[in-house]
């Protein structure tokens, strides 16, 4: 009985702790995340064995994009901002060296981050596709950021008559964070340049390396 009735309490519990609250959205709002708690790969409720806190609300990486692509629909939203708790580090990072410099021939975006995709297509639209070649993506810039889809040559000189901008992957020693698929990225760059030891003048490198695996990187200062 005393089992029975315990579960019961927490059921409740999380019931009204799921319900959802309606507010209203005045002219000219901002919205604003602070990303200051443990987020997690999924969202969900997990019990504890807290007895004044018997429940858990975890968020995750999908439920947050996903707040963020609806605020971005809200017509009397005046801008967003995102801000993530310095001290939290939501993902493991390690040290990784790029031994030369890569030269890279890039289509900038038109826009950020709507235009990742477009400046991706129009680069695929230019340069023929090879397992051989790599690709990236380049950015950096505070308030407004620039965008650019990249990819090497196949042989010297082969993409310098194209429309595309010359770029140079610096060498050096970066800290990288792998993951799979697109979600992620923002956040892990969020958290990346954070860190003490990156390099102001530097930028954030997205290196595609087949399939949906993603690695992401920032320049460590020299």
């Amino acid at each position: 009985f005393v089992i029975v009735l315990i579960n019961l309490v927490i059921f409740s519990v999380a019931g009204s702790f799921m319900e959802k609250e309606e507010f209203k959205i005045n002219d000219n709002s901002y919205l604003e995340l602070n990303l200051n708690f443990n987020i997690d790969e999924r969202s969900g409720i997990a019990t504890t064995n807290d007895f004044n806190n018997p429940i858990s609300k975890s968020y995750g990486v999908h439920q947050i994009r996903k707040v963020i692509e609806k605020a971005k629909q809200e017509e009397k939203r005046k801008g967003k901002e995102v801000k993530v708790d310095a001290d939290k580090k939501f993902f493991s990072a390690e040290e990784a060296t790029i031994e030369t410099p890569l030269l890279v021939y890039c289509q900038r975006a038109n826009s950020f981050p709507d235009g990742i995709m477009a400046a991706h297509q129009a680069l695929h639209g230019k340069v023929s596709f090879s397992e051989q070649r790599r690709y990236f993506g380049v950015s950096w810039g505070g308030g407004e950021i620039t965008y650019l889809a990249a990819v090497t040559e196949l042989e010297k000189g082969e993409l310098a008559g194209l429309d595309l901008e010359p770029f140079e992957i610096k060498s050096g020693n970066y800290l990288a964070v792998d993951t799979e698929g697109y979600d992620q990225i923002q956040l892990i760059f969020q958290q990346l340049i954070t860190d003490s030891r990156v390099d102001p003048e530097g930028y954030c490198l997205e290196d595609y390396q087949g399939g949906n695996k993603v690695r992401c990187l920032v320049k460590i200062k020299d």
